[in-house]
């Protein structure tokens, strides 16, 4: 709903960072507060196919009372409204078509989001439990401390934009997912299992994350902006395609990504791992096995778990998002043309094109 709310670019900045912050704000309570309640010894229901169904029931009633908050309460100021079109797939094709900058910022950011999920798509929890333990509470303070650093960008980012152009930050944001990267690197190769590595290792993600967070936030700007210039080539706006293909591509990137971490499995021969953890978990569900044998199942599974699997997953969780950061980092210096200055010239000639 961004590009209905402003026109103007700085207010853009503080809408988009806003709202990304309580995204963030949400997402780091589910990814504190589920793995502690669906992983070892605080498992609701006393193991994980029943607290996920209470967690998931939770949800559901949750959300549409949250959507209420966006239908009652947010107004668009849209100016002078378009005539009304016939939305079909033939119009979002050729929407698509027609926008050369839509097209680049639909690869760059779906390379993004690969990216950016594959920690939390699993890989990132089986590395955790297999190195340092099966506890639910490990998990959440790594994913914790590496989300809560991105609440600091949102907060500063307006600030940041007046000061920087999107280019200048990109790069900054890159060498801190260079920095992270060599540091989780270190602390999974270079050190022993303890509390130490687990910090470096947390610390590094933290780096990570705090960099490509960054990328998603100027890539939803930069999608958002497409609006205008898809304007002035075509005299519509279409702003509902447009800013439909993020979420689009949030759940094509999510999708990917369960593929790469399954890949990943069948690789590093993990799959029979996480099969017989989930094994006992559902033993476990059903009643036929107590909750002190679940745990020691699980406990000696983890103990067959070899280095080199374990290291195979860490090279999974550094490099396949590091990679994919840069190349979407790359595309977007190379390919997209819609900087500040030329975004400000088109909503200029938008302007003196109505004024006449």
């Amino acid at each position: 709903m961004i590009p209905s709310l402003s026109r103007d670019a700085d207010l853009r900045n503080q809408y988009t960072s806003r709202a990304t912050l309580f995204a963030g704000i949400g997402s780091t309570l589910a990814s504190v507060l589920i793995p502690i309640f669906t992983t070892g010894d605080k498992a609701l229901g006393g193991n994980a196919g029943t607290a996920y169904g209470i967690i998931a029931l939770i949800i559901a009633c949750m959300g549409p009372l949250f959507i209420l908050f966006t239908v009652l309460g947010v107004k668009e100021h849209r100016g002078e409204e378009e005539p009304k079109m016939k939305l079909n797939f033939r119009r979002i094709t050729r929407t698509i078509r027609q926008n050369d900058q839509l097209r680049w910022m639909i690869l760059i950011f779906l390379l993004q989001q690969i990216g950016n999920s594959l920690v939390f798509g699993g890989i990132g929890s089986s590395f955790i439990y297999f190195r340092y333990g099966y506890e639910g509470g490990l998990y959440s303070l790594f994913s914790m401390v590496g989300v809560a650093a991105t609440a600091v960008l949102m907060l500063v980012y307006p600030a940041l934009s007046r000061k920087y152009t999107r280019r200048k930050m990109m790069r900054g944001l890159m060498i801190l997912v260079f920095v992270g990267s060599a540091i989780e690197l270190i602390s999974g190769l270079l050190m022993p299992a303890n509390n130490l590595s687990f910090y470096a290792l947390t610390l590094g993600y933290m780096i990570v994350n705090l960099g490509l967070y960054g990328f998603y936030l100027i890539m939803m700007i930069s999608i958002i902006n497409t609006v205008e210039y898809n304007e002035l080539l075509t005299t519509h706006r279409n702003e509902a395609i447009i800013t439909s293909m993020r979420p689009l591509l949030t759940k094509m990137g999510s999708a990917i990504v369960v593929a790469l971490t399954s890949l990943t499995y069948l690789i590093f021969r993990v799959t029979e791992k996480t099969n017989a953890i989930a094994d006992f978990e559902q033993q476990a569900q059903l009643g036929t096995i107590t909750d002190t044998a679940r745990m020691e199942g699980i406990r000696e599974v983890i103990s067959g778990v070899d280095a080199g699997q374990i290291t195979g997953l860490l090279l999974a969780m550094v490099l396949i998002p590091l990679l994919f950061g840069l190349a979407s980092y790359v595309l977007y210096q190379k390919h997209y043309t819609l900087d500040e200055k030329t975004y400000e010239d088109i909503c200029r000639q938008l302007d003196e094109k109505k004024n006449s």
